[in-house]
């Protein structure tokens, strides 16, 4: 039975159809007409819900139909679908008894006893427990996933802490969770949503599985998870949208500098030298117990001196409302207001945390593509990873720059050297290494030299400047440029 979306009764008109069977007739006034099989029954109600009892009742009784009510998600909670499933579904006792029975139960299909003790956690632990079946999502499940499992802390060692404090909350003890665990507790919700469905005659439009694909997490495989094409203009609309003013800054120091949200946390500015020969920020304490110095890149140092405009411009409204103040109370509200005083105003790093899955989670409700699954954490990787690529940095200058990195890890970001190794091969014509203006001496051959783009080309034909480098190059080896050319 279809069901029109129901409006506030000043928006009804008078002779409007509400719903299927049920007319609007004025104020006070619900008409319920049933046609069925050469039957005309109608009754007129003071309230909708009178009419709609009225004429579930008359169609069961006199029809024989089994009454579909659309409205049943909205009304039911997690914890009482799991309940008619426990009682109904697998026909087991609400509680179970504290003392084991002398009998085994003999269940009736093979993953019913997982089932069974699944529905009881989603009943009588899980944090969704209260919550109406039409309100649990697909990115409500992933965020709690992704919490409980503390996959948005990556390698900060100082943020899982805080982490671990939440996942208390959320689980009612601090043991570990596993992301197998994880994954059984979804799939029983999955069975329980698609069998509470079918037992209410609802279809899958009035209740949408919230466990769709891309909700399970990973079961035991490492993550490399980078931007994709594209995805670099998505996160910047969806950061540049949050609330949070220093989001945009804080995501761009976290790709330059690659940097752990903890880390970022508890910058100072007495820490960060910008007006030193080569800008970078001191870290006293990081995941290895060792201080290390990040250098700055011009994108970084812009970021920083953003913030700072940010943090002066907030004060001085702080400084202005205090001053402003002509009562007691507008100037404890004054003082009340916190301060911006280091480059990112959180006290720990799962504020940096929250405030990035916010924007992400806010940026795809209303619309927006990409992102998927994307964690800050994720970052790091990105930076990692464009170090590696885009540098000729060695591997240990890169580790003394973003801090301690995993054997498997080190060598999954060696891998993306791969280009340079090839690029580095010998040819024909010579080692690929060599730099620019070296000369190369081939018996029964015209004597080559390396250009600036990387081409070997006939002595005789290069450029001046090749030229004037070789000359010195030979000099130094003590042979002549005239006898090579000649040669």
């Amino acid at each position: 039975m279809a069901v029109k979306e129901t409006r506030p009764k000043a928006q009804w008109r008078v002779g409007q159809v509400i719903e299927e069977g049920i007319q609007y007739r004025g104020e006070h006034q619900f008409r319920v007409q049933i046609r069925e099989r050469g039957q005309n029954l109608s009754l007129t109600f003071e309230t909708l819900k009178a009419a709609r009892d009225w004429k579930a009742a008359t169609e069961k009784k006199l029809l024989g139909r089994h009454v579909i009510d659309p409205t049943l998600p909205e009304k039911t909670t997690v914890a009482a679908a799991a309940e008619w499933a426990i009682t109904v579904y697998l026909e087991r006792p609400s509680q179970l008894p504290k003392s084991r029975p002398k009998v085994p139960h003999v269940w009736e299909r093979p993953n019913d006893k997982n089932l069974d003790s699944k529905w009881r956690w989603w009943r009588d632990t899980s944090p969704f427990r209260s919550w109406m079946l039409a309100d649990v999502r697909n990115n409500h499940l992933t965020v709690w996933a992704r919490t409980v499992l503390m996959e948005d802390v990556g390698d900060d060692v100082e943020d899982a802490a805080e982490a671990l404090t939440e996942v208390k909350e959320l689980e009612g003890d601090d043991k570990p969770v596993t992301a197998q665990t994880i994954i059984h507790r979804l799939n029983a919700l999955s069975r329980l949503v698609q069998e509470w469905r079918l037992a209410n005659g609802l279809s899958e439009q009035h209740l949408p599985n919230p466990v769709t694909k891309g909700v399970r997490p990973p079961n035991g495989k490492g993550r490399h998870r980078r931007l994709n094409k594209g995805e670099a203009e998505a996160l910047a609309e969806a950061i540049t949208a949050s609330s949070r003013t220093w989001l945009p800054d804080a995501v761009n120091l976290a790709i330059e500098t690659a940097t752990r949200q903890s880390e970022l946390a508890k910058l100072t500015w007495d820490r960060v030298h910008l007006d030193d020969e080569h800008p970078y920020v001191h870290l006293p304490q990081t995941k290895n117990g060792r201080e290390r110095n990040v250098p700055l890149s011009d994108s970084a140092i812009d970021s920083l001196m953003r913030l700072r405009a940010l943090a002066d411009n907030h004060n001085a409204k702080c400084l202005a409302r205090i001053e402003q103040a002509r009562t007691d109370n507008q100037r404890t509200a004054a003082l009340a207001s916190p301060t911006w005083d280091k480059p990112v105003p959180v006290e720990t790093g799962r504020g940096i945390i929250h405030a990035f899955r916010d924007a992400v989670e806010a940026y795809r409700t209303n619309g927006g593509n990409g992102l998927d699954d994307l964690r800050w954490h994720d970052l790091r990787h990105e930076a990692v990873s464009r170090l590696f690529e885009l540098t000729t940095l060695r591997e240990t200058e890169i580790m003394a720059i973003v801090g301690h990195l995993g054997r498997d890890m080190l060598e999954h970001y060696a891998t993306l050297r791969t280009k340079q190794f090839r690029d580095q091969l010998p040819t024909a014509d010579g080692a690929k290494g060599d730099p620019p203006g070296t000369v190369k001496l081939r018996p029964g051959k015209p004597a080559v030299i390396k250009t600036i783009e990387g081409k070997w080309v006939r002595l005789a034909t290069a450029d001046e400047v090749l030229i004037t480098y070789a000359r010195k190059m030979l000099d130094a080896a003590g042979q002549d440029l005239e006898d090579v050319q000649t040669a």
